[in-house]
């Protein structure tokens, strides 16, 4: 059931001679209430990932985020240069349906490195059900971009009063028309933790945290908490 999905229809990013079009395929969201949480009220979302491109495995981010705070997550690769995604993300807690069933208000961008520019791919917002797997397929000029979302509300004492900042190094992020996601680019930077945090898989490719409570990438088994 989709409860509600707002997305442009088609994005274009110039970049030299290169252009890049993308057009939203399908997005499918089930239902199911989300669960309580002892005697504290949520104040966090637990939010997990999977996305493939023409089936195989690009990524799979974790994130923790603190309700309404804007988060960040990319990858590098051996070498320090860009592979793979960046993820920019914000939840907040949207209305009940018309049953009482908690929702989600999930808005994103998705970048993918192209010759080690980020290019924007996708710029979905989308009311999901807490706790239920949401899918999306967009595709683009290098495949098909599939993404498998789901958002739980939970809660985390890290939390509490928790205020995300920038990255120094944090690459220059496509303007957006979304006032959620331009929150995303906070005007004050951090140079060191406890802003942004950095993971190193065995493999020698890392991913960098900023604005999250902790950010995972259980494919090497690796978290890191700024």
């Amino acid at each position: 059931m989709v409860i509600s999905s707002v997305c442009k229809r088609a994005v274009f990013v110039s970049r030299g001679s290169f252009l890049i079009a993308f057009a939203l395929i399908a997005i499918t969201v089930g239902a199911v209430s989300a669960a309580p949480n002892g005697d504290h009220a949520n104040n966090a979302y637990q939010v997990k990932m999977k996305v493939t491109k023409d089936g195989k495995l690009v990524e799979s981010p974790n994130l923790l985020l603190a309700i309404g705070k804007p988060a960040r997550m990319w990858f590098t690769g051996k070498d320090g240069k860009n592979q793979g995604l960046r993820i920019q993300i914000v939840a907040n807690p949207a209305p009940p349906t018309d049953s009482g069933q908690a929702t989600v208000q999930v808005d994103m961008q998705v970048h993918e490195s192209v010759d080690g520019a980020w290019v924007l791919l996708s710029e979905p917002s989308l009311r999901v059900a807490d706790a239920t797997p949401a899918s999306m397929s967009v595709d683009t000029t290098f495949g098909k971009l599939q993404i498998d979302l789901t958002v739980t509300g939970t809660y985390s004492s890290k939390a509490v009063g928790f205020v995300p900042h920038a990255c120094p190094d944090d690459p220059p992020a496509v303007a957006s028309s979304n006032p959620q996601i331009a929150s995303v680019n906070p005007q004050i930077n951090c140079p060191h933790p406890p802003c942004c945090c950095r993971g190193t898989c065995s493999d020698g490719r890392h991913f960098v945290c900023c604005g999250g409570i902790s950010c995972c990438d259980p494919v090497c088994g690796v978290c890191c908490s700024p």
